[in-house]
């Protein structure tokens, strides 16, 4: 009888978590859509695949009351450049049958709830139509500044906004939003990946129903633990890492949204960058994925003629100031020698260019407020008509179309003296006789009343702001992040290789053993057994 009385107030407790969520992590109460296949596109997007239907994918949906509120939270934000939000940007591109999934790194910021207060606030994903028509809209809506560039191809990607208008330190405004096409997550090779964090979508219906996309079947599992996997089996990590030293670089982004990884591949990683180390890649992702700005490379016309590679970004606010002192930590703790003798070659050959920026021109968009009524096929409704819900719109004052306007040289009543000269009546009335008498008879006057339209005092209530509390701390080289995070079993006889001869191997950390004692050990892909999604390819 104790037992069951307890199993009770457990199974209370749950769901009581399960509805009422206590935090802003969207990991708090998530599980997993059992059935996929139930989730569908809305009715007039039909004709296009469901990425998640595909066999050849292991993707899975999940659901949490905490992932809808971060969602919601996040949409109502504005676009820098556009000044929009989110939300408003959707309804735009559903207006003109342009389907929106968001997609990117920026996802597990809005899972675990990082971007109330720290993460950068950025998103990126994929529409339904084509790169011209997405350009046109932007232009007709947002001018052509805030459009990036012109398209050439249906499948290039169009940039909504722009980087360089002006932001408070302390404003939550959502970055520039990139635009793919339809299915370009989905359909590239595995070893073109990002890390798995990165991999991760979000499907927003429009009726209320948020899910996580699992693109790799394990993003969920290392968002939510705060993991770093690479997701390919690790007898491709060398390739993996070969293939884009820039996506390998983005190991420290996730440092410093307070993602770590194993011992391992810690050690992997910083051998495999150093091995592959470009002057201009670091270069191009310094200045896009740390500082936030553009980057131009460098040219060289003639032996004794070059123009230094170009980096001008916007001031930081205080989320990219946070990002800019964690990373450049990290990068000084993980490579050791090697941050002295390339690293900070590379950075002072950088030209960078900080701008204040340019004030916030303002945008209005008049929107179609039409009710879609479409049907909307899920597990529990199937037959049932379901209606999108747009926000109140504050009405404009009523006008009046009885009353006339008022010109003082204007006949109303289209009446106008009829004149004669030379004894022909150019009136419209026709005569046989050619000598008559005409009478002027003036028109008759019209009195007009002008009725002014009835006014209506509209009540300005300004929207509520949220102040992002500036909670910075400095790090000290070392203290944060940690180089070595987990301890993990080591392998029997694991294979070696070769290390780098261009370098200086990285010591070790240790304080108990001698300075001239210290022994370097080289772990290859082999040694961790962590398999993750299927066999490649």
């Amino acid at each position: 009888m104790l037992s069951l009385k307890f199993l009770f107030w457990l199974s209370c407790l749950l769901f009581w978590i399960y509805a009422f969520p206590t935090g802003n992590d969207g990991c708090e109460g998530m599980v997993r859509v059992r059935n996929s296949s139930t989730i569908y596109l809305p009715l007039k997007y039909a004709t296009f695949e469901v990425p998640w239907l595909r066999r050849q994918y292991s993707s899975f949906l999940y659901k949490s009351p905490s992932l809808t509120y971060n969602w919601n939270w996040f949409k109502e934000l504005k676009i820098q450049g556009l000044d929009s939000t989110l939300n408003n940007v959707i309804q735009l591109l559903d207006q003109h049958n342009c389907y929106f999934v968001a997609y990117g790194k920026g996802v597990k910021n809005i899972v675990i709830g990082a971007v109330k207060d720290r993460s950068l606030l950025e998103i990126s994903g994929e529409t339904t139509c084509d790169a011209f028509k997405i350009y046109k809209i932007c232009k007709d809506y947002f001018d052509a500044d805030n459009c990036g560039a012109i398209p050439i191809t249906a499948k290039d990607e169009i940039t909504l906004g722009n980087k360089n208008i002006l932001k408070m330190y302390d404003e939550a405004i959502i970055g520039p939003i990139t635009l793919h096409s339809w299915g370009s997550t989905y359909e590239t090779d595995r070893l073109k990946w990002s890390f798995s964090a990165n991999r991760g979508g979000i499907f927003d219906d429009g009726f209320g129903a948020t899910r996580f996309i699992d693109v790799t079947g394990q993003s969920q599992s290392d968002i939510c633990r705060k993991r770093i996997i690479i997701p390919v089996q690790p007898k491709y990590w060398d390739a993996w890492c070969a293939d884009s030293l820039f996506k390998t670089l983005e190991f420290f982004n996730l440092v410093a949204d307070g993602f770590d990884a194993n011992q391992n591949l810690h050690q992997f990683l910083t051998a495999s960058i150093i091995k592959y180390f470009n002057t201009e890649i670091f270069q191009k992702y310094y200045c896009v994925n740390v500082l936030g700005g553009e980057f131009t490379p460098s040219k060289t016309f003639s032996y004794q003629h070059r123009i230094r590679p170009f980096c001008h970004y916007l001031a930081p606010d205080a989320r990219r100031t946070r990002l800019i002192n964690i990373i450049n930590t990290t990068l000084h703790s993980d490579l050791g020698d090697f941050w002295h003798r390339n690293v900070t070659y590379a950075l002072e050959d950088l030209y960078q260019a900080e701008i204040r920026g340019k004030p916030q021109r303002r945008i209005n968009i008049a929107f179609d407020y039409e009710i879609r009524q479409q049907q909307y096929q899920s597990s529990s409704q199937n037959d049932y008509f379901r209606q999108p819900y747009y926000p109140p719109v504050t009405s404009s004052p009523p006008t009046t179309t009885n009353a006339p306007s008022y010109y003082s040289n204007r006949n109303y009543n289209n009446q106008y003296p009829q004149h004669n000269y030379n004894k022909v009546d150019y009136s419209r009335q026709q005569t046989q006789e050619t000598t008559a008498t005409i009478v002027y008879t003036p028109p008759e006057t019209t009195t007009i009343i002008y009725t002014p339209p009835e006014t209506t005092t509209i009540i300005y209530t300004p929207p509520e702001t949220s102040v992002i509390p500036l909670e910075i701390k400095y790090y000290r080289p070392g203290e944060y992040p940690r180089v070595l995070s987990q301890a993990v079993d080591d392998v029997p006889n694991p294979p070696t290789i070769n290390p780098p001869t261009t370098f200086k191997p990285l010591r070790m950390v240790s304080k108990n053993v001698a300075e001239d004692k210290r022994q370097i050990r080289y772990y290859t892909a082999d040694e961790v057994s962590h398999e993750i999604a299927l066999d490649y390819p």
